[in-house]
């Protein structure tokens, strides 16, 4: 698979320097939202996309604020967090250390302001916590996973074809979980 621009592409984007993902869809109404997403980051759109920036700067200040309310979560539980991310953000897979009792156990967060979030059960190992922040509405409700959850069908695929989503209303049954380690 070549990472480099369609031609067609290339040349559009050339000659609108600036241009949105949206205006790319229109002038290629042919072409799958897929491959529009791909050509746009290919093209080099997406790095003078001002939209686009905005919305991954609120991402990251989501996850930020999602890995706050898990600490608040954890330390009113008992445990002591150490942040992993306090030199690097995103750490692939963990992002607090909690201990308690001479149990230390690894914890990845998840803050959504959707109706799914991405869970992947590619780092779904036994030994680490999931802790899902959902923001969608005024007080965020808070889903506590074992790691062993992940195995479970609670997975869907998208029609736009997004693998490793999990709908939010499919964790009901981790709402306000404590840890619980036996």
């Amino acid at each position: 698979m070549s990472i480099t621009p369609i031609k067609a592409f290339a040349e559009w984007a050339a000659a609108h320097p600036g241009a949105t993902i949206e205006q790319l869809a229109v002038a290629f109404p042919k072409h799958g939202q897929s491959t529009i997403n791909a050509q746009f980051r290919r093209t080099g759109l997406l790095v003078g996309d001002p939209t686009r920036a905005a919305r991954a700067k609120r991402g990251m200040a989501l996850g930020v604020i999602g890995e706050a309310h898990a600490v608040a979560m954890l330390e009113a539980q008992g445990w002591t967090v150490d942040h992993v991310n306090g030199r690097k953000h995103n750490v692939a897979v963990i992002d607090l250390i909690a201990h308690k009792d001479g149990r230390t156990i690894e914890v990845q967060v998840k803050a959504s302001r959707k109706y799914g979030v991405n869970l992947t059960q590619k780092n779904a190992l036994p030994h680490i916590w999931f802790i899902v922040v959902d923001y969608r509405s005024s007080e965020p409700r808070t889903y506590v996973l074992p790691g062993t959850a992940l195995v479970m069908p609670v997975y869907y695929r998208s029609p736009c074809g997004i693998a490793g989503q999990i709908r939010m209303n499919a964790l009901a049954a981790y709402e306000n979980n404590e840890i619980s380690i036996t």
